[in-house]
């Protein structure tokens, strides 16, 4: 089911007050932290705060219908068509006490109810999200037609329903854990005996499932026993073999297989060199994620963890290959992983996790607001490895010099080897593709006052164009 809506419900059982109205913001405010925080779990966690006492029947309501939908395969998507601008209060004594007042749409809960049904959530602002209007544009049609495209793209998607997943591994590593602690789904089984199963209502090809592994006591065990087929290596395989278990539009039940095979080895500089920082990136996310969401935990804890796994990394590269030969006062950083400590960086200072206002500042305009900040933490959750990067540290493309076939419509040259004999496949692979502009580091040193840019940070676009472009070149176009 889709519910399309302007505003936070407001009538009846479900009805969420405004609890941004009454809150101060602040670095470290626990109230802050509430903001943010689904409503279902703070009536998991038994908090019989005062405020907490208004907000459990709500809390309870939206707990039983994730419960219920889940339980019946039943997926829910939100989609909020509202501006990004600051709203008027009706209130006069609001008025003069807050001008640039806004209002509390509660993503927080409402998103908990898409991720325990395994649906999304989709935010339709006009404007940016710094509170700037935007002039010289309907903007009713301009959400009309996000709103369009929005519910065009998911009817048209290919999804399957009612999926089970499975991930199995061969002796000596087991699933410690999903990633984050409250992946999308419901987790069945005690995860002791055999890893835990995911259940989900839906799943699209964008689903992305992460996994924490662990060694098991004893070690990784040869199952190959020396065969000749290894060519030569002489280290224990490892083996993980994922089933996704799903319903296809048309009712076929499909199961989907895949089966890894991995080297394992004694020497810590081969684990360095083979790490994907894609990966990395989004287990730091989920991770984070994870410190913020738990009972106790906090953006403050949150920040701290993704700054300690980062020393520790670059620490035990120093220590366990032959940069400890390098000088102590020269910062070494694995091949793979030279970008670590920018997107650790930049993770602290994304709207997930950095402070709301300045410290010592109360009385400012907050950026991210509790929406915004639940907005990110939403997709934050499920991010994958191929844009992990790219939430917290944006694509910026130059459009004022563009190459020749810059914005054209190209196909792939032919594979050299077709390594897939079906049809389809090699026809997949021979889709047409839009020619991207270069790209350059998004930093006020690249921009040039002569220039056009555009900012891709996954969830908007930013044009900037500089003051020295004429206007009929940036009007025309």
């Amino acid at each position: 089911g889709t519910l399309i809506t302007t505003r936070r419900p407001n009538y009846g059982v479900g009805a969420l007050r405004d609890r941004e109205a009454v809150t101060k913001y602040g670095i470290g405010s626990s109230s802050e932290q509430k903001l943010f925080t689904p409503l279902q779990q703070l009536v998991q966690r038994n908090n019989d705060a005062v405020g907490m006492i208004k907000d459990k029947p709500a809390g309870l309501f939206y707990k039983k219908l994730g419960e219920e939908c889940a339980k019946n395969r039943v997926c829910l998507d939100i989609v909020v068509t509202s501006s990004s601008v600051s709203v008027p209060s009706t209130d006069p004594k609001q008025l003069n006490k807050n001008p640039n007042m806004r209002e509390f749409l509660d993503v927080a809960t409402l998103g908990e109810l898409c991720r325990k049904t395994c649906g999304n959530f989709k935010w339709l602002r006009v404007g940016n999200e710094c509170g700037v209007a935007v002039n010289g544009i309907n903007n009713d049609s301009f959400t009309g037609e996000q709103l369009r495209e929005e519910l065009k793209r998911s009817a048209l998607a290919y999804t399957g329903s009612d999926v089970v997943f499975k991930l199995r591994c061969s002796n000596g590593v087991q699933v410690k854990s999903y990633s984050p602690t409250l992946p999308v789904g419901n987790l069945v089984g005690d995860g002791i005996v055999n890893s835990a199963e995911l259940e989900l209502s839906s799943m699209y090809p964008g689903t992305s499932i992460a996994v924490v592994l662990e060694h098991k006591i004893g070690g990784v065990v040869d199952t190959m026993n020396g065969s000749s087929s290894r060519k030569g290596i002489d280290m224990p395989m490892v083996f993980f073999q994922s089933a996704v278990l799903y319903t296809t539009k048309t009712g076929q039940r499909r199961v989907r297989v895949s089966t890894l095979g991995l080297p394992t080895t004694k020497v810590p500089a081969d684990i360095f060199r083979s790490a994907d920082l894609g990966a990395v990136s989004t287990i730091f996310t989920r991770g984070a994620i994870s410190d913020v969401e738990r009972d106790g935990g906090s953006l403050r804890l949150a920040r701290d963890n993704v700054f300690n796994k980062c020393v520790s990394i670059l620490a035990n590269y120093r220590s366990h290959t032959t940069a400890r030969t390098s000088p102590s006062g020269q910062l070494i950083l694995p091949e793979s992983l030279q970008l670590l400590p920018l997107f650790c960086l930049s993770l602290r200072k994304s709207r997930m996790l950095r402070h709301s206002l300045p410290k010592g500042v109360t009385s400012a305009k907050p950026f991210p607001t509790a929406d915004e900040r639940a907005y990110h933490i939403f997709y934050g959750r499920m991010v994958s490895p191929n844009m992990s990067l790219q939430c917290v540290h944006p694509h910026l493309f130059q459009v004022s010099g563009l190459r020749t076939r810059d914005g054209d419509w190209i196909t792939p040259p032919v594979l050299q080897e077709n390594k897939f004999d079906e049809a389809n496949v090699i026809a997949a692979s021979m889709r047409p593709v839009c020619q991207l502009p270069k790209t350059m580091n998004p930093s006020i040193a690249c921009l040039d006052e002569s220039g056009m840019y555009i900012l891709d940070d996954r969830f908007s676009f930013y044009l900037f164009i500089g003051r020295d472009v004429p206007d009929e070149k940036w009007q025309d176009g």
